[in-house]
């Protein structure tokens, strides 16, 4: 877990391994349009990469893992990211904040990915944008790419994955789930402690309960 800044509390009540990350406190400031900066992001997944040499994959402290997930997934590519999930009512690509939603972010350790995230890093310094948006402004080129396709443009490979899969912000039945508003409790909150207590008591049969659903809902989704 990454420790941006957490009370003696908080680190007192988690058993992961923490790594300190704390920065100057800008993930706290919102933008003109509202959003959380998150700026602090680019910066954090670096160093964990040049810490341990290995591939990183930062998910959002609100999402909940139902399922392993293996590098293979990513399908070699050096940079993963999720768009938004489609809503009937309006297209995620028109998104004020960007058509990818970045609370699921993988890098793999390549020098690739590496020139990727200090650009990225660099855009965030001006403290103007969500890193989000940036990172959606960054990716326009693999916008109308197919879902789950690795492909390379200047020297960079990127793919996309299907965001009712690793970044659910709807279903509740990916192998990552995103309850975006749970801090603010509410419905979020219900629904997290809802499965993370299923999860917590009977975590194989949840997962493969997950999973069924998935399948069965795939012919529907082609």
């Amino acid at each position: 877990i990454g420790d941006l800044g957490l009370t003696e509390a908080q680190r007192a009540a988690l058993r992961s391994e923490l790594i300190d990350l704390r920065s100057d406190g800008s993930f706290r400031e919102t933008s003109e349009a509202g959003y959380i900066l998150t700026t602090h992001k680019p910066a954090a997944i670096r160093e964990v990469i040049r810490r341990f040499g290995l591939p990183c994959l930062a998910l959002d402290a609100d999402m909940l893992l139902t399922a392993r997930l293996q590098a293979g997934e990513c399908g070699g590519a050096d940079i993963a990211v999720t768009p938004r999930m489609r809503r009937r009512a309006k297209r995620f690509e028109d998104h004020r904040n960007g058509y990818l939603n970045a609370g699921f972010f993988y890098a793999a350790a390549t020098p690739e990915a590496d020139a990727f995230l200090a650009d990225w890093q660099r855009r965030c310094e001006g403290g103007d944008k969500s890193d989000q948006l940036i990172l959606s402004e960054m990716t326009q080129d693999w916008k109308g790419d197919p879902l789950g396709a690795c492909i390379a443009r200047g020297g960079l490979r990127l793919v996309k994955l299907p965001p009712r899969i690793y970044n659910d912000t709807r279903h509740y039945r990916g192998k990552v789930i995103h309850f975006k508003t749970l801090g603010r409790g509410g419905k979020s909150r219900l629904k997290w402690e809802r499965i993370a207590g299923r999860m917590q008591r009977a975590p194989r049969l949840h997962g493969a309960l997950l999973a069924l659903l998935r399948r069965l809902a795939e012919p529907f989704l082609r």
